[in-house]
């Protein structure tokens, strides 16, 4: 496709020579260039050509001078470059016309090499305008996707839970029933639709965790609470999970007992998610959850300015013998919708929302989640956040 190119000059000779030194672009359809006598012309052929790419244009001329076109182009036409092609004693009007927009100045007679360039180089830059509004475009647009998608998804919460708990809560009932009459033969398959339902619960309360976060509407309520409290309730849902593969687990508390501030459910489903992980990916292994309030961290300070340097660091830890992670898939690893590779997926199930979800919790407390591993060798997953005084909750 031609690069169009508006030479704006009122010398007789000026067409016919533009003609004769780019003839060679001009046959190859490199270059189309169109001809007007003054700014009046001019704008009139841009008011029917709206792909001119570039403006040659000289300042004096009759009916509108080379300034007045620049100040118009501004006004209606300000994604179009405009090269002064001027007499050399015009240097005032060349650098009037350059503080009016104008892209590049040549001065007269014409080096045609030296225009040659010029207009490569300007050709160059309006491309690369193009593609940044294109590209700039293409994201604003992906971003109102992805926020309408996220803001519908987190007002769908009541009506996607609400049948959802209602199908586990007959299943549960009808389970029970089928047991105390005997219906061994209903058991089993009553036993999968509640199983499944609760699966399929903590899917769609992912999916909506994210989309909450991703559309603001997901808040932080700061507690006072035991944190051994917390990790004895989290053992009561994980505990089967964790023998279901031949796994053990063990627990080491550093900590002095305090209440700590924080959010309670988010630090539940951050610990969770932990174990859960640490517990799919271990077969016949060892767990360690560990766990201090240490005075502050120097280190996670410098890099968290939102921190203050008297509040105590919380440092939570998870690591497994398990499978392991390679080097090149944790930076993708807290991605939503990620895990560590296609296989993972396959054989172990899971959406790779688990992490992503941890991540933008522990941010959300002013915190982060950090990870080591070793493929065949195990992981530890270690998360800190700083930890407020007891007595001031925000």
């Amino acid at each position: 496709m031609s690069s169009k190119i508006l030479v704006v000059d009122d010398e007789p000779d000026f067409e016919s020579l533009i003609i004769r030194n780019f003839r060679k672009k001009i046959k190859t359809k490199e270059l189309d260039f169109i001809f007007a006598r003054d700014g009046v012309e001019a704008l009139e052929i841009l008011s029917e050509e709206p792909s001119i790419d570039i403006i040659l244009t000289d300042i004096n001329m009759p009916l509108m001078d080379g300034l007045t076109l620049l100040d118009n182009l501004q006004l209606h036409y300000p994604e179009i470059k405009a090269v002064i092609i001027s007499a050399y004693d015009d240097m005032e009007k060349i650098r009037s016309a350059m503080n009016r927009g104008a892209f590049d100045f040549l001065t007269k007679p014409i080096d045609f090499p030296d225009l040659d360039i010029t207009i490569k180089k300007t050709l160059a830059n309006v491309q690369q305008l193009k593609e940044n509004k294109r590209l700039k475009q293409e994201k604003n647009e992906a971003e109102a996707a992805n926020k309408a998608k996220s803001v519908f998804l987190a007002n769908m919460s009541h009506e996607l839970r609400t049948p959802l708990n209602a199908i586990i809560g007959y299943s549960e009932i009808l389970l029970e029933d089928a047991q105390d009459l005997g219906y061994e033969d209903f058991v089993h398959d009553l036993d999968n639709i509640h199983t499944s339902g609760k699966h399929l619960l903590t899917i769609i309360n992912d999916i909506l965790d994210l989309s909450k976060i991703e559309a603001g509407k997901m808040d932080v309520h700061w507690e006072s609470f035991d944190i051994m409290a917390l990790i004895e309730n989290v053992l009561a849902t994980i505990q089967p999970l964790i023998e279901e593969n031949g796994n053990t687990l063990e627990i080491i508390c550093e900590d002095n007992q305090e209440p700590i501030v924080a959010d309670p459910n988010k630090m539940r489903q951050v610990i969770l998610n932990l174990l859960s992980n640490a517990a799919k990916f271990t077969e016949n292994g060892k767990i360690i959850l560990k766990f201090k309030v240490v005075n502050n961290d120097e280190d996670f300070i410098s890099q968290n300015g939102d921190c203050n340097s008297k509040d105590k660091m919380l440092v939570l830890s998870v690591a497994d013998t398990g499978i392991g992670i390679s080097e090149e898939k944790i930076d993708s690893l807290f991605q939503p919708f990620t895990q560590a590779d296609n296989s993972t997926t396959r054989k172990y199930g899971g959406t790779g929302l688990g992490l992503a979800i941890s991540r933008h919790f522990c941010k959300m407390m002013g915190g982060d989640i950090a990870v080591v591993s070793e493929v065949n060798k195990g992981s530890i997953f270690t998360v800190k956040f700083p930890v407020p005084e007891t007595g001031f909750i925000n």
